[in-house]
């Protein structure tokens, strides 16, 4: 009881606290509880994603996690896609709520998936109809994975990186990792 009293004499502290963000020269994205000094924003504004980041890594270096303004809560990645013989360099959204990486029909087409079966797809927006493809291949900087088995949906621009991939890879998230794209 009275750690609960505690707690709740000091909720409003927690309340009131602010977390800053800012990304400095190496694109490397930082939080703090204090504002960050005008001049280190500046600077954190003024660099272009190029400036940033290849997009490729090599052996046991980090993969990059992206973040845009737009989309403050979602983090990306860049992977390298084959199917048949097309190979598509797409940012895929970190999905961590998709039991299975997911591709949208046009770059199904594009990447001429084999069809495997026709399935349900169910998600947070609802259950749509859409089929199982595989890909020869998905990569992640210089990791690899081979004849991966992805969902099809209707919805367009809808790339996501699921489960099925990321318990498969050793992943780490650090400052160096998170990139804010602008």
């Amino acid at each position: 009881m009275v750690a609960l009293l505690c707690l709740l004499h000091a909720a409003p502290l927690f309340a009131q606290s602010r977390i800053y963000t800012w990304t400095d020269e190496y694109g490397v994205t930082h939080f703090s509880d204090s504002v960050v000094s005008p001049e280190v924003m500046d600077k954190a504004k003024s660099l272009t994603p190029s400036a940033k980041s290849s997009g490729r890594s090599s052996k046991n270096e980090d993969i990059p996690l992206m973040i845009f303004p737009d989309r403050p809560a979602q983090r990306f990645v860049r992977a390298e896609l084959e199917g048949g013989q097309t190979v598509r360099d797409v940012l895929m959204l970190v999905d961590t709520g998709a039991q299975i990486s997911l591709v949208d029909e046009s770059l199904a087409k594009e990447l001429d998936l084999a069809h495997v079966q026709d399935a349900l797809l169910q998600g947070v927006t609802g259950a749509s109809q859409g089929w199982i493809g595989r890909l020869s291949s998905l990569r992640l900087g210089s990791e690899e994975i081979r004849d991966l088995h992805v969902m099809v949906g209707p919805r367009p621009g809808m790339v996501l990186l699921g489960m099925d991939v990321l318990e498969r890879l050793k992943l780490s998230v650090g400052a160096r990792s998170l990139q804010r794209q602008e």
